[in-house]
């Protein structure tokens, strides 16, 4: 429980920090006085780092195992350690850099041990929830701040207070309390144990050449790239688009990280009961696509509000429903989880950095307008790639055949 409790803080204290980054990238672009494009550098570094934890995941697991967990939080100390500074540009997308690093490995090994408890929907729910809850509070408390005069950075001190906190509780549930995990390693190993017969040194080669693996990872890349490109544009695109020009516009962006904390927490576990991961995300997707369309065509305050929220409902279940999908239905083999999942996670993490940062490269040339428009076609692929994962029902034993097995 106390493992539970401190990947749901972490969750909590990453969602404060991504959630902010659309309300406070205004007021960055005014006082290093730079464009959409050179800001969305931010995102770029913060892929960067992501990438280079996908490089490195065989050696860190071989290395560190579930104790990378701590150093993934404490590379996330030092990202808001230079944020909160307010110094010079390039100091601020070093700390994103760090961060991209410490959330690809924390991600990965938080959802895949998570992803083997019991009921791995409901607690993964929670866990993306929470990070859903982080990123709904965050609008509003870094308006605040901006509204009452302090400056942008400031806003980051809270986050690494936060993160501090989540740093010690982290060394003391994966770092001194590792021993009684052994017992529930073992178990794991034993289940696999036929399949370990494989040089361990082959198995980022093995994770790499599963076909599964880059669907998923491709899967996370659009759909995290999405999510993020309108949860950090959406403020933009109203107020130079849609011209809304008051500073409490931010609040809006609450309003879509609230949906979707509110469809992780609700509606995940309620989506796997009754209809499947499978079925459940392929509608949930199909209606974020519609909610966003009609955000694009209707030019009223009050309906965007409406419908920007219930884009958020709809894809807050997704992400927890495809780790369930993968990890608890075995679609990836477990010997190679943990490495298959931070390479999806590194790719889910480099989507919500390089997609938004190519959102903001295009509205330097063509406008704000093109926020919307982006994010129905990224979660067009998104629902494309879904359907082209096998079904797990196709797989066991049922005695159907898998389609895509004849086209690999």
């Amino acid at each position: 429980m106390f493992r539970l409790l401190t990947a749901l803080f972490w969750a909590f204290g990453s969602g404060l920090s991504d959630g902010s980054v659309g309300v406070l990238l205004n007021y960055i672009e005014i006082q290093y006085r730079i464009s959409y494009s050179v800001a969305s550098i931010l995102w770029l570094s913060n892929a960067s780092g992501c990438i280079l934890v996908a490089l490195l995941s065989d050696v860190i697991q071989k290395k560190l195992g579930r104790k990378s967990i701590f150093w993934g939080c404490v590379s996330c100390i030092i990202m808001y350690t230079l944020v909160s500074t307010g110094s010079y540009y390039p100091i601020i997308v070093i700390g994103f850099f760090f961060y991209g690093m410490g959330a690809g490995i924390c991600v990965a090994q938080y959802n895949v041990f998570i992803g083997r408890l019991e009921k791995s929907s409901t607690a993964l729910g929670y866990f993306h929830g929470c990070y859903g809850l982080g990123a709904s509070a965050s609008p509003l408390i870094a308006t605040a701040f901006v509204e009452a005069g302090l400056k942008w950075n400031y806003y980051y001190l809270v986050v690494l207070g936060i993160f501090l906190i989540s740093t010690v509780n982290t060394y003391f549930a994966f770092v001194h309390g590792q021993e009684d995990l052994n017992p529930w390693d073992e178990k794991e190993q034993q289940q696999q144990q036929p399949v370990l017969q494989v040089k361990s040194t082959g198995l980022m080669k093995e994770a790499l050449t599963n076909k599964r693996t880059w669907f998923s990872a491709l899967f996370i890349f659009f759909y995290q790239g999405g999510e993020v490109s309108l949860g950090g544009w959406i403020t933009t695109y109203l107020r130079d688009y849609r011209n809304h020009k008051n500073p409490s516009i931010g609040y809006v962006a609450s309003g879509y990280w609230f949906g979707l904390t509110f469809g992780r927490l609700v509606l995940t576990r309620l989506i796997h009961k009754l209809i499947g991961a499978r079925r459940g995300n392929s509608i949930a997707i199909a209606l974020s696509i519609l909610f966003a369309l009609l955000t694009w065509v209707i030019p009223s305050l009050p309906i965007e509000i409406v419908t920007i929220t219930l884009v958020g409902i709809m894809i807050g279940p997704v992400y927890p429903l495809m780790i369930t999908y993968i990890v608890s239905e075995d679609l990836i083999p477990r010997k190679i989880a943990v490495i298959s999942v931070t390479v999806m996670t590194a790719f889910g993490s480099s989507g919500g950095a390089m997609l938004p940062f190519l959102v903001g490269l295009i509205s330097q040339f063509a406008g704000a307008f093109v926020v919307l428009p982006s994010f129905i076609a990224m979660f067009f692929v998104t629902l494309c790639l879904w359907l082209l994962l096998p079904n797990a029902s196709y797989t066991k034993g049922t005695g159907k055949i898998d389609i895509l097995r004849r086209i690999w």
